[in-house]
Parts: C-alpha cells; structure tokens; sequence
C-alpha cells in the first residue's frame, strides 16, 4: 500500500484543497483514499492506494505541489518583497503576471527538490529545499525594485503589464466571457467551457477574469452580459490587450 501524507499551515490549506483537487478523479477511479483535515494550525492532506497505482499517484502529487508552489507560493513571495505602495487591481495583475512566467522552469525545479511525500511539509520545502529557485525570484524582484515607478505609477504600470503579456503564447484566438449571478465562465473559440486557473491569494472577480484572459492571450474577448459595472481599470486593459465586442447586457 502506497501513503503519503502532505501538510501546511491552516493559513496555506488552500494549496492542500488544490492538490486534493487534482488528484480526487484519480484516486476515485483506482478506489483509494484521500482526505484533507483542517486542524487549529496546521492542514493535513493523507493518500493512500494499492501499489500497482502508486507511480501514477506519485506522479499527480508532485505536479500539483509544484503547481501549488510556483504560482501560489511565488505570489505571495512577489506581493511580500516588490515595493508596492497601494494593493491595486493593475497591481496585482502585474504580480499574477510576473508569477506565471517561467512557472515550467520553476515546476521543475520544486518537483526535483522534492525527496519524500512522506509527512511533506510544504512550508519546510519551501524554507529549505527552494533557496536557489528564490534566489532567482529575488533577482527580478531586485531589479523590479530598482524602478519602482513601474509599480506606482499608473501609466506606465499598465504599459509594463501589456508589455509583459505580449510575451505570453495564444493557447485560444478567441474568448467568450459569460457572467453568471456572481461568478463567470470562459468558453474557448470552439466553444468549450474552460476550467478557470486557479488564483491561490485571495482575489477580486476582476483578477481571476484578467489572469485567466492573458494566461489565454486571445486576439479577441466577446462578452456576454455587463461589464460596465467593473473596475474602470479593468475594462480599460481589457480593450489594450485584445478586441472586445459585448453581446447584451
């Protein structure tokens, strides 16, 4: 019987819920257990199945604590260290920017500093198993830093953010955009409902659509319902990065 067992603190249960996540299908198709606890400070993410699934298990878990880490982690690492006066919605799309690039690099990298999912401490692998990968974020936070007018100024934080998002590969020429009561769906130019990405810091409905949209980079948006109503800044880059036609309201 392979076991493996995850923890973090209670404030970083999110990661565990998006691990547990990725690998729930799986577990429920070779009909083995997983369970996530939430205890007064710490979370606990048990696994368990026969040995004959254990690679592929393996194999899930280490992608999704590397995905966890790379975006989720990194975030926070970024939001704690860059010279931002004011949290803004501009400035935290810069930050989820900034967090998506080289994330293939960066998953590398954790799922080769992982020895054992063995009682895995997230925030242990991250203090010590992560100094060189941090030393690397650490440089272009450096650098970031050293023209910090990019992060207050809202001109040219915008012309950075655009400028950044060229950078970011098409997966989708075109997005339909469809809000629902409180939330909001995203079909592809085939008209296939997309799994949204999952933003680990807590974030406004403007955010998760934007970071969504340039981690999609289509050529053009078409929006269905209104938009009117969000945050000015957000519909200002929405119509930078792409074509936007709304369909009503």
């Amino acid at each position: 019987m392979f076991e493996a067992t995850i923890n973090a603190t209670y404030a970083n249960k999110n990661y565990l819920a998006y691990i547990k996540s990725q690998l729930k299908d799986k577990i429920i198709a070779v009909e083995g257990l997983l369970e996530q606890q939430d205890m007064l400070t710490r979370s606990y993410l048990s696994v368990a199945c026969n040995d004959a699934f254990a690679t592929q298990i393996k194999d899930i878990l280490k992608d999704s604590v590397a995905e966890a880490l790379s975006l989720g982690y990194k975030n926070e690492f970024f939001k704690e260290q860059l010279n931002i006066k004011k949290n803004t919605f501009l400035t935290n799309t810069l930050v989820n920017i900034m967090s998506i690039f080289d994330n293939n690099l960066d998953k590398k990298a954790i799922k080769q500093s992982i020895n054992s999912l063995n009682n895995l401490s997230l925030e242990g692998l991250c203090d010590f198993r992560l100094q060189k990968l941090k030393g690397k974020w650490e440089e272009i936070i450096k650098l970031t830093n050293a023209y910090d007018i990019i992060l207050n100024d809202k001109g040219i934080l915008t012309e950075f953010i655009l400028y950044l998002a060229q950078a970011v590969p098409t997966t989708n020429n075109s997005l339909t955009l469809t809000f629902t009561h409180d939330d909001y769906l995203l079909f592809s130019d085939k008209n296939k409902l997309l799994d949204k990405l999952t933003l680990f810091t807590q974030c406004t409905l403007e955010e998760s659509i934007m970071y969504n949209i340039i981690c999609n980079k289509p050529k053009s948006v078409v929006v269905v319902g209104q938009i009117d109503n969000l945050d000015a800044d957000f519909v200002m880059l929405l119509n930078s990065l792409c074509i936007v036609k709304k369909v009503g309201s």
